[in-house]
């Protein structure tokens, strides 16, 4: 494309101005000049991206008029920060295909509306500060095949609500997540051995954070200033002082001790008033932990456990994880004319095509989080209700996902059998 620059006529009237005078001497020809600028352009060349280019060695790059950018090739997705040039800007949305092992540093950093991307299997690496900054990324899937989150990797990325940490990471850099302000849940798998610092530092919006049953070695700045998480598993221990890493959460309103749970410190104080207390260790010193309740806290764990006794101590209600649940009985009836058995089965509730049992959040899977948002809503379902004030409350779909025992709706038992089926105490829910 060529753009027409006029010159402004301004500039004519003064350049006829200045010729004036010596109109009378030059005639014919001043007048000529003063017109012929009047009507001069100037052709500018407009500089024009390209569409495709090089981007490693054996590594080539397409970008198309919807803004989608395909990587294709193999091995190192390379050039740094200005690998794509001035069509940066235009990149929405980027599907890498397989082939492809490593992603360098920076190279995404400057894709200001980059919305979603797709990373395969064959990468291996994401190298530091690839997404730094990708302010319209919503959704991130670590591959299975990537054990490790590199510093300042997804760090600003303020839209970045889910992400979703394969089984294989072991470690999570510095600054990895850091100001990614809209991010509600985290889920720290097994495989994860070391959290570095700042990882989650200032994910102002964070409220559910999950860890599998694990040992890790977590940074006491990792989740510096998180302080709006309102629901936390607790992984079975730490490496460092557990009190350090989650001081900050003071709007904690649910808390969970795994099974294996064990600390060094003398007494882990958290600040918030905690609504639901669930604890799977049945032998857990309470001694150990400080927590500010009220009249309506719930302390859920195990029939003839410390937790139970330690509600009854401090007048807190109690409900214990191992009721049973009966779907099919039967009754035997004695009378002079004889003997009539009659056996009762529950009939299977009619569930819609997207029924996932368990699933109560949601989020295609089935862990804690799903038996905490069952508590949250029962225990407070103006906030995590199906018409809750909370981004995080259940959904209709999540209701339905989360009765599990029954045709009874969703209520703790529900809670407490996914519990049952995460211990391996049941094999498959729903529970038939």
């Amino acid at each position: 494309m060529k753009k027409q620059i006029s010159i402004i006529t301004s500039l004519c009237i003064s350049a006829g101005a200045l010729l004036a005078p010596y109109a009378s001497g030059y005639g014919v020809k001043a007048n000529a000049y003063t017109a012929a600028l009047s009507e001069t352009t100037i052709t500018e060349p407009s500089v024009v991206g390209e569409t495709t280019g090089t981007c490693g060695e054996d590594a080539t790059w397409t970008l198309d008029d919807n803004g989608t950018l395909t990587i294709s090739g193999t091995g190192e997705l390379a050039g740094g920060s200005d690998v794509f040039g001035k069509n940066a800007k235009d990149i929405k949305n980027v599907n890498i295909k397989d082939g492809i092992t490593t992603i360098s540093p920076y190279v995404f950093k400057k894709c200001i509306n980059l919305e979603s991307v797709a990373i395969p299997d064959s990468v291996t690496e994401i190298g530091d500060n690839a997404f730094e900054s990708c302010d319209k990324l919503e959704s991130i899937k670590i591959p299975s095949s990537v054990t490790s989150i590199g510093r300042f990797v997804f760090s600003k990325c303020s839209s970045l609500k889910s992400v979703l940490i394969s089984d294989n990471v072991t470690s999570i850099g510095d600054f990895a997540f850091e100001s990614c302000s809209s991010l509600e849940s985290v889920k720290i798998p097994a495989s994860v051995k070391t959290i570095d610092h700042m990882a989650f530092g200032k994910c102002t919006g964070l409220k559910e954070l999950v860890f599998s049953d694990s040992v890790i070695n977590i940074d006491n700045s990792a989740f510096y200033d998180c302080e709006n998480v309102e629901a936390l598993v607790l992984p079975n221990g730490t490496t460092n002082s557990i009190y350090e890493v989650f001081h900050d959460f003071n709007n904690l309103r649910s808390l969970t001790i795994p099974k294996n749970f064990s600390s060094d410190d003398e007494r882990i104080l958290f600040s918030a008033n905690i609504e639901t207390l669930t604890v799977l260790n049945p032998d857990f010193d309470f001694k150990k932990i400080y927590f500010r309740d009220t009249q309506d806290t719930i302390i859920y764990g195990y029939a003839g456990s410390t937790a139970q006794e330690y509600a009854e101590k401090e007048y807190l209600k109690f409900v214990a994880l191992d009721s049973a649940e009966t779907t099919t009985s039967t009754t035997t009836t004695t009378t002079t004319s004889g003997t009539t058995t009659t056996t009762v089965s529950t009939t299977p509730k009619a569930t819609s095509k997207d029924y996932k049992a368990g699933d109560a959040n949601c989020d295609g899977g089935v862990d804690l989080s799903d038996a905490v948002i069952i508590m949250q809503a029962l225990a407070n379902p103006n906030k995590y209700g199906e018409s809750g004030t909370e981004k995080s409350h259940i959904t209709k779909q999540g209701i339905e996902n989360a009765d599990v025992t029954g045709n009874d709706g969703m209520t703790t038992n529900d809670a407490q059998a996914i519990q049952r089926y995460l211990l391996k105490l049941v094999t498959e829910l729903p529970i038939k």
